[in-house]
């Protein structure tokens, strides 16, 4: 049973690592349909992001290496932080709070009761947070939208 959960560790880490190599390259083809200025869209949307994500997930890999009795949780929390990042630098895009089901899904490979609770509620209280304390995000949807979301998740 361990040598499975540490695979799948490995396995949802590496999709981890795909997904911020994946968002650089979309952002990068995004700068197309946008009026910032290429200094400040590399800058602010497309490296610092990017370092965010980066180091989410490295700190992941050092708790999965060390292996952190808590690991599996580290690695859902990680998605979700990394979902957190994505939407924060890009919360004027809808498409992009698409990104809350990355932890959620990631927690069924698992097939445990608890990770799945886990991550769902505190999906929920992270999104709900950010949707407080961001004014951009809270501009770019309405409050029936934000409790759809939230119902969806």
């Amino acid at each position: 049973m361990e040598l499975e959960t540490r695979k799948l560790n490995r396995r949802i880490l590496n999709v981890y690592w795909l997904i911020i190599v994946l968002a650089i390259i979309i952002k990068l083809i995004n700068y197309n349909f946008t009026n910032i200025p290429l200094e400040e869209y590399l800058i602010y949307y497309v490296v610092v992001p990017s370092i965010i994500g980066a180091l989410i997930v490295a700190g992941a890999e050092v708790a999965v290496r060390l292996d952190h009795s808590l690991k599996d949780f580290i690695v859902i929390t990680a998605g979700l932080l990394l979902a957190l990042n994505f939407i924060y630098s890009r919360p004027d895009l809808l498409i992009v709070k698409a990104a809350l089901f990355l932890p959620i899904l990631a927690s069924g490979a698992y097939f445990k009761k608890w990770i799945i609770l886990y991550t769902t509620g505190l999906t929920i209280i992270s999104y709900s947070i950010l949707f407080i304390i961001d004014p951009m995000l809270r501009s770019s949807i309405g409050i029936i939208d934000h409790f759809t979301l939230l119902t969806m998740l």
